[in-house]
Protein backbone atom coordinates (compact mmCIF):
# COMPACT_ATOMS: atom_id res chain seq x y z
CA UNK A 1 0.00 0.00 0.00
CA UNK A 2 1.37 3.40 -0.98
CA UNK A 3 2.04 5.98 1.71
CA UNK A 4 0.17 9.25 1.44
CA UNK A 5 0.91 12.83 2.40
CA UNK A 6 -2.00 15.10 3.30
CA UNK A 7 -2.18 18.90 3.36
CA UNK A 8 -5.57 20.37 4.31
CA UNK A 9 -7.14 23.79 4.62
CA UNK A 10 -4.79 26.64 5.45
CA UNK A 11 -1.73 24.37 5.26
CA UNK A 12 -2.66 23.37 1.68
CA UNK A 13 -3.17 27.01 0.68
CA UNK A 14 0.23 27.92 2.15
CA UNK A 15 1.77 25.23 -0.06
CA UNK A 16 -0.06 26.62 -3.09
CA UNK A 17 1.37 30.06 -2.27
CA UNK A 18 4.89 28.60 -1.90
CA UNK A 19 4.71 26.88 -5.29
CA UNK A 20 3.19 29.91 -7.04
CA UNK A 21 5.86 32.18 -5.53
CA UNK A 22 8.72 29.98 -6.71
CA UNK A 23 7.27 29.59 -10.21
CA UNK A 24 6.64 33.35 -10.38
CA UNK A 25 10.22 34.16 -9.35
CA UNK A 26 11.94 31.60 -11.59
CA UNK A 27 9.80 32.07 -14.69
CA UNK A 28 9.46 35.82 -14.17
CA UNK A 29 13.22 36.29 -14.39
CA UNK A 30 13.12 35.02 -18.01
CA UNK A 31 10.67 37.69 -19.28
CA UNK A 32 11.58 40.41 -21.76
CA UNK A 33 14.68 41.18 -23.83
CA UNK A 34 16.79 41.34 -20.66
CA UNK A 35 15.36 38.07 -19.28
CA UNK A 36 17.83 35.60 -17.81
CA UNK A 37 18.63 32.04 -18.86
CA UNK A 38 18.73 28.80 -16.89
CA UNK A 39 21.24 25.97 -17.26
CA UNK A 40 19.16 22.79 -17.39
CA UNK A 41 20.23 19.17 -17.86
CA UNK A 42 19.19 19.51 -21.53
CA UNK A 43 20.98 22.82 -22.18
CA UNK A 44 20.81 26.57 -21.59
CA UNK A 45 17.52 28.33 -22.34
CA UNK A 46 14.94 30.84 -21.16
CA UNK A 47 12.09 28.91 -22.78
CA UNK A 48 9.31 28.70 -20.18
CA UNK A 49 7.89 25.28 -20.95
CA UNK A 50 11.38 23.71 -21.01
CA UNK A 51 12.35 25.31 -17.68
CA UNK A 52 9.07 24.24 -16.06
CA UNK A 53 9.74 20.63 -17.05
CA UNK A 54 12.74 20.73 -14.69
CA UNK A 55 11.18 22.52 -11.70
CA UNK A 56 10.61 20.04 -8.89
CA UNK A 57 9.74 20.28 -5.18
CA UNK A 58 10.99 17.95 -2.42
CA UNK A 59 7.66 18.17 -0.62
CA UNK A 60 5.33 15.69 -2.37
CA UNK A 61 2.21 17.86 -2.04
CA UNK A 62 4.01 20.93 -3.35
CA UNK A 63 5.39 18.90 -6.25
CA UNK A 64 1.87 17.76 -7.07
CA UNK A 65 0.61 21.37 -6.98
CA UNK A 66 3.36 22.34 -9.44
CA UNK A 67 1.74 20.05 -12.03
CA UNK A 68 -0.89 22.77 -12.50
CA UNK A 69 1.82 25.04 -13.90
CA UNK A 70 3.13 22.22 -16.08
CA UNK A 71 -0.38 22.00 -17.53
CA UNK A 72 -0.47 25.76 -18.23
CA UNK A 73 2.88 25.55 -20.00
CA UNK A 74 2.02 22.49 -22.10
CA UNK A 75 -1.35 23.83 -23.19
CA UNK A 76 0.08 27.25 -23.98
CA UNK A 77 2.84 25.65 -26.05
CA UNK A 78 0.13 23.78 -27.96
CA UNK A 79 -2.22 26.76 -28.42
CA UNK A 80 0.19 29.65 -28.89
CA UNK A 81 3.55 28.04 -29.60
CA UNK A 82 5.15 30.83 -27.53
CA UNK A 83 4.40 32.98 -24.46
CA UNK A 84 4.62 29.98 -22.13
CA UNK A 85 6.53 32.08 -19.57
CA UNK A 86 3.88 34.80 -19.79
CA UNK A 87 1.07 32.29 -19.22
CA UNK A 88 2.71 30.72 -16.16
CA UNK A 89 3.74 34.09 -14.73
CA UNK A 90 0.16 35.34 -15.09
CA UNK A 91 -1.17 32.16 -13.48
CA UNK A 92 1.17 32.44 -10.49
CA UNK A 93 0.22 36.07 -9.89
CA UNK A 94 -3.52 35.38 -10.24
CA UNK A 95 -3.21 32.71 -7.54
CA UNK A 96 -1.16 34.91 -5.20
CA UNK A 97 -3.54 37.86 -5.66
CA UNK A 98 -6.70 35.87 -4.95
CA UNK A 99 -5.97 32.85 -2.76
CA UNK A 100 -6.40 34.76 0.49
CA UNK A 101 -9.96 35.53 -0.60
CA UNK A 102 -10.71 31.81 -0.26
CA UNK A 103 -12.06 31.53 3.28
CA UNK A 104 -11.56 28.60 5.63
CA UNK A 105 -14.31 26.07 5.03
CA UNK A 106 -15.13 26.06 8.76
CA UNK A 107 -15.56 29.84 9.01
CA UNK A 108 -18.95 31.31 7.94
CA UNK A 109 -18.55 33.73 5.04
CA UNK A 110 -20.61 35.45 2.37
CA UNK A 111 -17.85 34.78 -0.17
CA UNK A 112 -18.35 31.64 -2.24
CA UNK A 113 -15.42 29.92 -3.95
CA UNK A 114 -17.65 29.33 -6.95
CA UNK A 115 -18.48 33.04 -7.13
CA UNK A 116 -14.74 33.74 -7.34
CA UNK A 117 -14.51 31.33 -10.26
CA UNK A 118 -17.44 32.97 -12.04
CA UNK A 119 -15.92 36.40 -11.51
CA UNK A 120 -12.59 35.23 -12.93
CA UNK A 121 -14.36 33.93 -16.04
CA UNK A 122 -16.20 37.23 -16.51
CA UNK A 123 -12.96 39.20 -16.08
CA UNK A 124 -11.14 36.88 -18.50
CA UNK A 125 -13.76 37.50 -21.18
CA UNK A 126 -13.39 41.26 -20.65
CA UNK A 127 -9.60 41.01 -21.05
CA UNK A 128 -9.89 38.96 -24.26
CA UNK A 129 -12.40 41.46 -25.65
CA UNK A 130 -10.19 44.45 -24.83
CA UNK A 131 -7.15 42.65 -26.24
CA UNK A 132 -9.01 41.95 -29.46
CA UNK A 133 -9.72 45.68 -29.82
CA UNK A 134 -5.95 46.30 -29.83
CA UNK A 135 -5.16 43.90 -32.67
CA UNK A 136 -3.14 45.26 -35.58
CA UNK A 137 -3.20 43.38 -38.89
CA UNK A 138 0.12 42.14 -40.24
CA UNK A 139 0.45 43.75 -43.67
CA UNK A 140 4.15 43.45 -44.44
CA UNK A 141 7.25 41.44 -43.69
CA UNK A 142 8.42 44.44 -41.65
CA UNK A 143 5.41 43.99 -39.35
CA UNK A 144 6.19 40.30 -38.98
CA UNK A 145 9.82 41.11 -38.21
CA UNK A 146 8.71 42.99 -35.08
CA UNK A 147 6.90 39.91 -33.81
CA UNK A 148 9.84 37.62 -34.63
CA UNK A 149 12.28 39.94 -32.85
CA UNK A 150 10.18 39.94 -29.67
CA UNK A 151 10.11 36.13 -29.66
CA UNK A 152 13.72 35.47 -30.66
CA UNK A 153 15.58 38.53 -29.27
CA UNK A 154 18.00 38.23 -32.22
CA UNK A 155 18.02 40.34 -35.34
CA UNK A 156 19.36 37.59 -37.64
CA UNK A 157 16.78 35.05 -36.44
CA UNK A 158 13.96 37.61 -36.72
CA UNK A 159 14.87 38.48 -40.32
CA UNK A 160 15.14 34.89 -41.50
CA UNK A 161 11.98 33.65 -39.78
CA UNK A 162 9.79 36.64 -40.69
CA UNK A 163 10.78 36.45 -44.36
CA UNK A 164 10.21 32.69 -44.52
CA UNK A 165 6.81 32.78 -42.82
CA UNK A 166 5.63 35.80 -44.82
CA UNK A 167 6.64 34.12 -48.08
CA UNK A 168 4.74 30.89 -47.40
CA UNK A 169 1.70 32.63 -45.91
CA UNK A 170 -0.82 31.88 -43.19
CA UNK A 171 -0.82 28.14 -43.67
CA UNK A 172 2.92 27.58 -43.48
CA UNK A 173 4.19 24.39 -41.84
CA UNK A 174 7.36 25.15 -39.84
CA UNK A 175 10.11 22.58 -39.74
CA UNK A 176 13.44 22.90 -37.93
CA UNK A 177 16.57 20.90 -38.67
CA UNK A 178 20.24 21.14 -37.79
CA UNK A 179 22.53 22.66 -40.41
CA UNK A 180 26.25 22.31 -41.09
CA UNK A 181 27.50 25.78 -41.98
CA UNK A 182 27.81 27.30 -38.51
CA UNK A 183 24.89 29.69 -39.11
CA UNK A 184 21.12 29.94 -39.47
CA UNK A 185 19.73 29.34 -42.97
CA UNK A 186 16.28 28.78 -44.40
CA UNK A 187 14.52 26.98 -47.21
CA UNK A 188 10.87 27.12 -48.21
CA UNK A 189 9.49 24.13 -50.07
CA UNK A 190 5.98 23.50 -51.34
CA UNK A 191 4.52 20.75 -49.20
CA UNK A 192 1.59 19.45 -47.16
CA UNK A 193 1.38 17.81 -43.76
CA UNK A 194 -1.22 15.20 -42.80
CA UNK A 195 -2.04 13.21 -39.62
CA UNK A 196 -1.20 9.86 -41.22
CA UNK A 197 -0.13 6.99 -38.99
CA UNK A 198 2.99 5.08 -40.02
CA UNK A 199 2.02 1.40 -39.80
CA UNK A 200 5.42 -0.23 -40.39
CA UNK A 201 8.02 1.57 -38.28
CA UNK A 202 10.68 -0.88 -39.48
CA UNK A 203 11.16 1.53 -42.42
CA UNK A 204 12.55 4.17 -40.03
CA UNK A 205 15.93 5.23 -41.40
CA UNK A 206 16.74 7.59 -38.52
CA UNK A 207 15.98 7.68 -34.79
CA UNK A 208 12.34 8.75 -34.99
CA UNK A 209 11.30 9.05 -38.62
CA UNK A 210 11.24 7.56 -42.10
CA UNK A 211 12.61 10.04 -44.64
CA UNK A 212 12.88 9.09 -48.30
CA UNK A 213 13.37 10.91 -51.60
CA UNK A 214 11.80 10.42 -55.04
CA UNK A 215 8.94 8.17 -53.94
CA UNK A 216 5.96 6.81 -55.83
CA UNK A 217 2.70 7.36 -53.94
CA UNK A 218 -0.44 5.23 -54.15
CA UNK A 219 -3.56 6.80 -52.62
CA UNK A 220 -6.49 4.48 -51.96
CA UNK A 221 -9.65 4.89 -49.91
CA UNK A 222 -9.41 1.22 -49.09
CA UNK A 223 -8.92 -1.17 -46.16
CA UNK A 224 -5.98 -3.39 -47.10
CA UNK A 225 -6.65 -6.89 -45.76
CA UNK A 226 -4.79 -9.35 -47.99
CA UNK A 227 -1.34 -8.94 -49.48
CA UNK A 228 -2.42 -10.88 -52.58
CA UNK A 229 -4.60 -7.89 -53.55
CA UNK A 230 -1.56 -5.84 -54.53
CA UNK A 231 0.98 -8.62 -55.12
CA UNK A 232 0.85 -8.23 -58.95
CA UNK A 233 1.33 -4.47 -58.64
CA UNK A 234 4.31 -4.86 -56.31
CA UNK A 235 5.84 -7.49 -58.59
CA UNK A 236 5.67 -5.13 -61.56
CA UNK A 237 7.29 -2.42 -59.46
CA UNK A 238 10.07 -4.75 -58.34
CA UNK A 239 10.66 -5.93 -61.92
CA UNK A 240 10.98 -2.30 -63.05
CA UNK A 241 13.32 -1.54 -60.16
CA UNK A 242 15.54 -4.47 -61.07
CA UNK A 243 15.67 -3.45 -64.74
CA UNK A 244 16.43 0.20 -64.05
CA UNK A 245 18.55 -0.53 -60.96
CA UNK A 246 16.68 2.29 -59.25
CA UNK A 247 14.61 1.29 -56.22
CA UNK A 248 12.30 4.26 -55.80
CA UNK A 249 10.50 4.03 -52.45
CA UNK A 250 6.78 3.26 -52.54
CA UNK A 251 4.27 5.00 -50.27
CA UNK A 252 0.80 3.49 -49.87
CA UNK A 253 -1.80 5.76 -48.29
CA UNK A 254 -4.89 3.82 -47.21
CA UNK A 255 -7.75 3.80 -44.75
CA UNK A 256 -6.55 0.74 -42.83
CA UNK A 257 -3.97 -2.07 -43.00
CA UNK A 258 -4.48 -5.46 -41.40
CA UNK A 259 -1.69 -6.95 -39.28
CA UNK A 260 -1.08 -9.83 -41.76
CA UNK A 261 -0.86 -7.30 -44.60
CA UNK A 262 1.72 -5.21 -42.72
CA UNK A 263 3.72 -8.32 -41.85
CA UNK A 264 3.75 -9.45 -45.49
CA UNK A 265 4.89 -6.04 -46.72
CA UNK A 266 7.65 -5.97 -44.07
CA UNK A 267 8.82 -9.32 -45.38
CA UNK A 268 9.00 -7.94 -48.92
CA UNK A 269 10.98 -4.92 -47.68
CA UNK A 270 13.51 -7.16 -45.92
CA UNK A 271 13.82 -9.52 -48.88
CA UNK A 272 14.12 -6.93 -51.66
CA UNK A 273 15.46 -3.79 -50.01
CA UNK A 274 12.63 -1.79 -51.59
CA UNK A 275 11.29 0.70 -49.01
CA UNK A 276 7.48 0.46 -48.75
CA UNK A 277 5.90 2.97 -46.37
CA UNK A 278 2.34 2.23 -45.21
CA UNK A 279 0.34 5.25 -44.02
CA UNK A 280 -3.19 5.05 -42.65
CA UNK A 281 -5.98 7.42 -41.62
CA UNK A 282 -9.75 7.15 -41.57
CA UNK A 283 -10.18 10.24 -43.73
CA UNK A 284 -13.23 11.40 -45.59
CA UNK A 285 -12.93 10.70 -49.30
CA UNK A 286 -12.31 14.41 -49.98
CA UNK A 287 -9.09 14.40 -47.95
CA UNK A 288 -7.79 11.34 -49.82
CA UNK A 289 -8.50 13.28 -53.02
CA UNK A 290 -6.53 16.26 -51.65
CA UNK A 291 -3.48 14.05 -51.09
CA UNK A 292 -3.91 12.46 -54.51
CA UNK A 293 -4.02 15.94 -56.09
CA UNK A 294 -0.82 17.03 -54.37
CA UNK A 295 1.16 13.98 -55.49
CA UNK A 296 -0.71 13.75 -58.84
CA UNK A 297 -2.07 10.23 -58.26
CA UNK A 298 -5.31 8.60 -59.34
CA UNK A 299 -7.41 8.10 -56.22
CA UNK A 300 -8.43 4.46 -55.94
CA UNK A 301 -11.79 4.49 -54.16
CA UNK A 302 -12.99 0.91 -53.66
CA UNK A 303 -16.44 1.77 -52.29
CA UNK A 304 -18.95 -0.46 -54.14
CA UNK A 305 -20.62 2.62 -55.68
CA UNK A 306 -17.32 3.69 -57.27
CA UNK A 307 -16.66 0.38 -59.00
CA UNK A 308 -12.88 0.46 -58.49
CA UNK A 309 -10.89 -2.61 -57.47
CA UNK A 310 -7.54 -2.51 -55.72
CA UNK A 311 -6.45 -5.51 -57.80
CA UNK A 312 -6.60 -3.25 -60.87
CA UNK A 313 -3.91 -0.94 -59.43
CA UNK A 314 -1.20 0.02 -61.94
CA UNK A 315 2.01 2.04 -61.69
CA UNK A 316 0.35 4.72 -63.83
CA UNK A 317 -2.09 5.31 -60.94
CA UNK A 318 0.75 6.29 -58.62
CA UNK A 319 1.75 9.86 -57.94
CA UNK A 320 5.22 11.14 -57.16
CA UNK A 321 6.78 13.19 -54.37
CA UNK A 322 10.33 14.51 -54.03
CA UNK A 323 10.55 13.91 -50.27
CA UNK A 324 8.40 12.16 -47.70
CA UNK A 325 9.04 12.50 -43.98
CA UNK A 326 6.91 10.28 -41.79
CA UNK A 327 6.82 9.93 -38.01
CA UNK A 328 4.49 7.82 -35.86
CA UNK A 329 1.38 9.89 -36.55
CA UNK A 330 2.38 12.79 -38.81
CA UNK A 331 3.62 12.83 -42.40
CA UNK A 332 4.99 15.58 -44.63
CA UNK A 333 4.86 15.38 -48.43
CA UNK A 334 7.31 17.80 -50.01
CA UNK A 335 7.52 18.64 -53.73
CA UNK A 336 4.50 16.71 -54.99
CA UNK A 337 4.11 16.31 -58.73
CA UNK A 338 0.69 17.96 -58.45
CA UNK A 339 2.39 21.34 -57.90
CA UNK A 340 4.09 21.22 -61.31
CA UNK A 341 2.82 23.48 -64.12
CA UNK A 342 0.16 21.91 -66.36
CA UNK A 343 -1.12 24.94 -68.26
CA UNK A 344 -1.30 28.75 -68.25
CA UNK A 345 -4.60 30.63 -68.56
CA UNK A 346 -3.95 34.33 -68.92
CA UNK A 347 -1.58 35.16 -66.08
CA UNK A 348 -2.71 32.20 -63.96
CA UNK A 349 -0.55 29.09 -63.65
CA UNK A 350 -2.64 25.90 -63.64
CA UNK A 351 -1.50 22.89 -61.60
CA UNK A 352 -3.30 19.80 -60.35
CA UNK A 353 -3.30 21.41 -56.89
CA UNK A 354 -4.72 24.74 -58.11
CA UNK A 355 -7.51 22.86 -59.92
CA UNK A 356 -8.29 20.96 -56.73
CA UNK A 357 -8.41 24.20 -54.74
CA UNK A 358 -10.84 25.60 -57.31
CA UNK A 359 -13.08 22.54 -56.87
CA UNK A 360 -13.12 22.95 -53.09
CA UNK A 361 -13.96 26.67 -53.38
CA UNK A 362 -16.87 25.88 -55.69
CA UNK A 363 -18.31 23.40 -53.17
CA UNK A 364 -17.77 25.95 -50.43
CA UNK A 365 -20.12 28.41 -52.14
CA UNK A 366 -23.08 26.03 -51.77
CA UNK A 367 -22.14 24.53 -48.38
CA UNK A 368 -24.58 25.64 -45.65
CA UNK A 369 -22.80 24.09 -42.65
CA UNK A 370 -20.42 26.67 -41.10
CA UNK A 371 -18.15 23.99 -39.61
CA UNK A 372 -17.85 22.25 -42.96
CA UNK A 373 -16.96 25.56 -44.67
CA UNK A 374 -14.31 26.14 -42.01
CA UNK A 375 -12.94 22.65 -42.63
CA UNK A 376 -12.75 23.45 -46.35
CA UNK A 377 -10.72 26.56 -45.51
CA UNK A 378 -8.26 24.36 -43.61
CA UNK A 379 -7.99 21.97 -46.53
CA UNK A 380 -7.32 24.82 -48.96
CA UNK A 381 -4.70 26.18 -46.60
CA UNK A 382 -3.04 22.78 -46.30
CA UNK A 383 -2.80 22.46 -50.08
CA UNK A 384 -1.50 26.00 -50.66
CA UNK A 385 0.75 26.31 -47.62
CA UNK A 386 4.46 25.61 -47.73
CA UNK A 387 6.87 23.88 -45.39
CA UNK A 388 9.49 26.19 -43.91
CA UNK A 389 12.77 24.53 -43.04
CA UNK A 390 15.07 26.55 -40.81
CA UNK A 391 18.55 25.05 -40.59
CA UNK A 392 20.32 25.87 -37.33
CA UNK A 393 24.00 25.52 -36.60
CA UNK A 394 26.45 27.14 -34.19
CA UNK A 395 29.97 26.62 -32.89
CA UNK A 396 28.82 24.72 -29.80
CA UNK A 397 25.93 22.38 -28.98
CA UNK A 398 25.00 24.72 -26.11
CA UNK A 399 24.43 27.63 -28.46
CA UNK A 400 22.70 25.40 -31.00
CA UNK A 401 20.16 24.20 -28.41
CA UNK A 402 19.52 27.78 -27.29
CA UNK A 403 18.99 28.97 -30.87
CA UNK A 404 16.64 26.08 -31.65
CA UNK A 405 14.27 27.16 -28.88
CA UNK A 406 14.39 30.77 -30.07
CA UNK A 407 13.66 29.81 -33.67
CA UNK A 408 10.73 27.63 -32.59
CA UNK A 409 9.20 30.51 -30.63
CA UNK A 410 9.75 32.98 -33.46
CA UNK A 411 8.13 30.72 -36.06
CA UNK A 412 5.09 30.01 -33.89
CA UNK A 413 4.64 33.69 -33.04
CA UNK A 414 4.91 34.74 -36.69
CA UNK A 415 2.42 32.13 -37.90
CA UNK A 416 0.01 33.20 -35.13
CA UNK A 417 0.43 36.90 -35.96
CA UNK A 418 -0.03 36.35 -39.69
CA UNK A 419 -3.29 34.51 -39.04
CA UNK A 420 -4.79 36.53 -36.18
CA UNK A 421 -2.87 39.82 -36.03
CA UNK A 422 -0.49 41.31 -33.48
CA UNK A 423 -0.68 43.43 -30.33
CA UNK A 424 1.80 45.58 -28.41
CA UNK A 425 4.40 43.42 -26.66
CA UNK A 426 6.64 43.81 -23.66
CA UNK A 427 3.66 43.43 -21.32
CA UNK A 428 2.30 46.77 -22.53
CA UNK A 429 -1.02 45.46 -23.89
CA UNK A 430 -1.86 43.77 -20.59
CA UNK A 431 -0.77 46.87 -18.65
CA UNK A 432 -3.09 49.07 -20.72
CA UNK A 433 -5.96 46.62 -20.24
CA UNK A 434 -5.37 46.57 -16.46
CA UNK A 435 -5.67 50.35 -16.40
CA UNK A 436 -8.89 50.16 -18.44
CA UNK A 437 -10.38 47.52 -16.11
CA UNK A 438 -9.64 49.49 -12.96
CA UNK A 439 -10.35 47.52 -9.76
CA UNK A 440 -10.38 43.90 -10.94
CA UNK A 441 -9.27 40.46 -9.77
CA UNK A 442 -6.87 40.43 -12.73
CA UNK A 443 -5.54 44.01 -12.70
CA UNK A 444 -2.43 43.38 -10.61
CA UNK A 445 -1.54 40.16 -12.46
CA UNK A 446 -1.91 41.90 -15.82
CA UNK A 447 0.39 44.75 -14.75
CA UNK A 448 2.92 42.31 -13.29
CA UNK A 449 4.33 41.18 -16.67
CA UNK A 450 5.25 44.73 -17.66
CA UNK A 451 6.67 45.50 -14.19
CA UNK A 452 8.79 42.34 -14.21
CA UNK A 453 10.15 43.06 -17.68
CA UNK A 454 11.24 46.52 -16.46
CA UNK A 455 12.75 44.95 -13.33
CA UNK A 456 14.74 42.47 -15.44
CA UNK A 457 16.04 45.43 -17.44
CA UNK A 458 17.58 46.98 -14.32
CA UNK A 459 14.60 49.26 -13.71
CA UNK A 460 15.10 51.02 -17.05
CA UNK A 461 12.09 51.69 -19.30
CA UNK A 462 12.09 49.91 -22.65
CA UNK A 463 11.35 51.44 -26.03
CA UNK A 464 8.23 49.45 -26.80
CA UNK A 465 6.98 51.14 -29.97
CA UNK A 466 8.52 48.42 -32.14
CA UNK A 467 7.81 45.48 -29.80
CA UNK A 468 4.85 43.28 -30.80
CA UNK A 469 3.46 39.87 -29.82
CA UNK A 470 1.00 37.68 -31.68
CA UNK A 471 -2.59 38.17 -30.57
CA UNK A 472 -3.04 34.39 -30.60
CA UNK A 473 -0.20 33.89 -28.13
CA UNK A 474 -1.35 36.63 -25.74
CA UNK A 475 -5.01 35.57 -25.89
CA UNK A 476 -4.21 31.94 -25.16
CA UNK A 477 -1.85 33.01 -22.34
CA UNK A 478 -4.65 34.65 -20.34
CA UNK A 479 -7.10 31.87 -21.22
CA UNK A 480 -4.75 29.07 -20.14
CA UNK A 481 -3.70 30.92 -16.99
CA UNK A 482 -7.34 31.36 -15.92
CA UNK A 483 -8.43 27.86 -16.99
CA UNK A 484 -6.02 26.18 -14.57
CA UNK A 485 -5.67 28.68 -11.72
CA UNK A 486 -9.42 29.06 -11.19
CA UNK A 487 -9.51 25.35 -10.31
CA UNK A 488 -6.42 25.60 -8.07
CA UNK A 489 -8.22 28.31 -6.07
CA UNK A 490 -10.97 25.80 -5.18
CA UNK A 491 -8.55 23.40 -3.47
CA UNK A 492 -9.29 22.53 0.13
CA UNK A 493 -6.55 19.94 0.31
CA UNK A 494 -3.81 18.03 -1.47
CA UNK A 495 -3.24 14.28 -1.19
CA UNK A 496 0.01 13.03 -2.69
CA UNK A 497 1.73 9.66 -2.99
CA UNK A 498 5.02 9.43 -1.12
CA UNK A 499 7.73 7.72 -3.12
CA UNK A 500 9.27 5.00 -0.97
CA UNK A 501 12.76 3.69 -1.69
CA UNK A 502 13.62 -0.04 -1.36
CA UNK A 503 15.80 0.85 1.66
CA UNK A 504 12.88 2.53 3.43
CA UNK A 505 10.68 -0.49 2.79
CA UNK A 506 13.35 -2.82 4.24
CA UNK A 507 13.75 -0.68 7.38
CA UNK A 508 9.97 -0.57 7.80
CA UNK A 509 9.77 -4.34 7.50
CA UNK A 510 12.54 -4.85 10.08
CA UNK A 511 10.85 -2.46 12.52
CA UNK A 512 7.60 -4.39 12.24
Amino acid sequence: MKKKQYKLGLEAREDIKAVATQVRDIIGSTLGPAGRNYFLPVGITNDGVTIMEHIRFEDECQDQISLAFHEIARQQDKDGGDNTSTAMFLGANIILDNIDKVMDINIPSNISVMSLLSELEVEKDKVVGLLKDKVVEVKSVEDLYKVALTASERDDVAKIVSEAVFKTGKDAFPRIDYGFNGKIETAVIEGIEMPLKLENIDVFNSVDKAEYNNAFVVVANHCFEKYLEIAPFLKSMLDTAMQTKNKNPLVIVGKQFSIPFVQSVSGVVRATGLPIILLSANFHNDTFEDIASFVDANLIDTHPKRGNKITDLRITDAGFVKTIISRDSQTQFIGGRGTELMDIKGSEAITRVSKRVGEIKEKQLTEKDAKEREQMDRRIGALLGGIITIYIDAKTTTERFYLKKKVEDAINSCVGALNDGMVKGGGLSFKEIAEELGDSMLSNALKSSYDRIIQNNGGNELVLDEVFDSFRGMKSAIENAISTTKIVLTLEGVIADIETSPTDLLVEKINK
